[in-house]
């Protein structure tokens, strides 16, 4: 079936909160790390609710620095992208593709379509776990490490408040890493 990009739908919240949820688990449990089953658990009973009533708000209220597109195979999500403009640059804040999906292309389409509307000048930043396969995945788009290894301070990741490991990476409009 063919992968269709385009901004999210108030119906498409709870969708993008299940692709979120799974890739969640399959993506950042990592023992050496610290980060388990039950912390991704706890986070989930408490917030996935309140998860999807941002996600149909920002549907039904968009804004002009805050981009959002899901990936759909049919009326199902299977890809979310998730970007914030500020004055100097723009960040991904998020980009999951439903495990069962990865490896089809839907990150790179998610990411191709949100460069066609991100204004030219602007760099692109985002933060990845540094102990997942996302840091090759957006090295592949062209991403750099900008040598930033670090833990978010005064800030709890997770609900159990493990925070994780994380590093950031820099993506320029003409090719080349800032």
């Amino acid at each position: 079936m063919k992968i269709l990009i385009s901004k999210p739908t108030p119906e498409d919240a709870g969708w993008i909160a299940e692709v979120i949820r799974k890739s969640w688990y399959v993506t950042y449990i990592n023992t050496e790390v610290g980060i388990t089953k039950e912390d991704i658990d706890l986070m989930y009973a408490e917030n996935q609710e309140r998860q999807i009533e941002v996600f149909r708000d920002r549907a039904l209220h968009p804004k002009d620095d805050d981009i959002s597109m899901v990936a759909k195979e049919g009326e199902k999500v299977v890809g979310f992208i998730r970007l914030k403009i500020h004055p100097d640059f723009a960040e991904i804040l998020s980009l999951y593709v439903d495990p069962e999906c990865v490896g089809k292309g839907i990150g790179t389409s998610l990411w191709q379509e949100a460069q066609k509307i991100l204004p030219k000048e602007k760099m692109v930043t985002v933060e990845v776990a540094s102990y997942t396969k996302a840091v090759d995945f957006y090295k592949k788009l062209g991403f750099a490490d900008r040598g930033e290894k670090y833990r978010k301070q005064g800030e709890k990741m997770l609900s159990s408040g493990k925070q994780m490991p994380l590093m950031g990476m820099v993506f320029s409009k003409n090719g080349s890493a800032n």
